[in-house]
């Protein structure tokens, strides 16, 4: 027998027949929600979402979850330079082997490319040296956190 020949049986016999499963019992929920992979994707537009039995809460649900990503967007925008920052420090200490001792150069005696981002540091600027690695940048050191 097909699902929809017992609905129409189940809907003759029991006239208030609104479902095969109680959605009032939140374990039953929750596994209709999680067998429901268009689950928080509502659209009044769509048909199906019309008739499903979970409407009202998978509206709910993309409603909330459209106000996370609106916060998660501000948020990104409002602190964009500053996650630059930590995404730029976290690619500088995969290239750093070992990041110890250092100490603020005060002045470059020769031009010298930064190992780091290949920024040229020109004669008689200031610098950082880490040990066992070169001569970078203040704002690269300023980018690890190094206090020079």
């Amino acid at each position: 027998m097909s699902l929809e020949l017992l609905q129409q049986r189940a809907k003759q016999e029991h006239p208030t027949f609104t479902g095969f499963y109680d959605l009032s019992d939140p374990l039953i929920k929750a596994y209709a929600i999680k067998g429901t992979p268009c689950f928080a994707t509502y659209s009044s537009k769509e048909s199906e979402c019309a008739l499903c039995p979970l409407a009202s809460d998978c509206q709910k649900t993309k409603v909330e979850n459209d106000e996370v990503k609106a916060k998660q967007k501000a948020y990104k925008e409002e602190h964009k330079e500053e996650l630059e920052q930590e995404k730029l420090k976290k690619e500088f200490l995969k290239k750093i082997p070992n990041l110890g001792k250092y100490r603020k150069v005060d002045q470059v005696q020769k031009e010298i490319k930064s190992p780091l981002s290949n920024a040229t540091i020109s004669v008689g600027s200031p610098a950082c040296w880490i040990e066992g690695f070169g001569i970078i940048t203040l704002d690269e050191a300023r980018i690890l956190g190094l206090s020079v």
